[in-house]
């Protein structure tokens, strides 16, 4: 049962990761619509 929680625990971290950099990349988007680095 306790590794089952840890897999969920996982799972729910690796959610929240992907979630803050989808939002961090279309912030990102909004205030540099065109950045210089970019090829």
């Amino acid at each position: 049962m306790a590794s089952g929680d840890g897999k969920v625990m996982v799972t729910s971290e690796r959610i929240l990761t992907v979630t803050f950099a989808t939002l961090f990349c279309l912030l990102e988007r909004l205030y540099l619509p065109e950045p210089s680095y970019d090829i």
